[in-house]
């Protein structure tokens, strides 16, 4: 019987995409606080397939594997800070205790992305995204009956990680404890 489990989050951290070489796999993270419970998800997707049929069979002869498979880090936080939560969520800027949207068009954002699980039987996993899109979406109730219902959401999709001597290193790690 496995002693490894996969069971909730403890920590995900975030920082600046860009790998020197393909043994420094994640460069320097700041960890996003207050992680909602259950929900956080690691998701792999099915990739695509195609079915190749010959004549007169209503059965595919063939199916092929097309594309690789989407793999994403989900989860929300209900920290409100400002300098940290707003400004990793949202780009913008920061000038004492006033945050500011970006003033131009949404852009896309490529960030690195860490999880950690929360420890079962002493074991945890990791799972390493050194090269994300980011997308993020907030859904801030305004009103005082479950103030603990404001939330920041982020979804980091894991896209072709390359270090910048040109080495293909792989999109996600998941490393375990021993």
């Amino acid at each position: 019987m496995s002693v490894y489990r996969w069971l909730g989050i403890s920590s995900v951290a975030m920082g600046p995409k860009g790998l020197s070489s393909a043994g420094e796999y994640m460069g320097a993270l700041t960890t996003i606080e207050n992680i909602i419970p259950d929900s956080a998800t690691f998701l792999v997707e099915m990739p695509d397939e195609t079915e190749l049929y010959v004549e007169d069979s209503c059965d595919p002869d063939v199916v092929v594997a097309t594309g690789g498979s989407k793999k994403s880090i989900e989860f929300a936080t209900a920290d409100m800070d400002i300098t940290t939560s707003f400004l990793a969520a949202f780009g913008g800027t920061v000038s004492g205790t006033v945050f500011s949207f970006s003033s131009g068009c949404d852009t896309l954002r490529e960030k690195c992305v860490q999880a950690v699980t929360n420890a079962v039987n002493g074991k945890t996993f990791l799972v390493r995204i050194p090269n994300a899109l980011i997308r993020t979406s907030a859904d801030l109730k305004m009103y005082n009956r479950n103030p603990v219902e404001g939330q920041i959401n982020f979804t980091f999709t894991a896209q072709r990680a390359i270090t910048s001597g040109g080495t293909i290193v792989a999109p996600v790690q998941v490393v375990k404890s021993s």
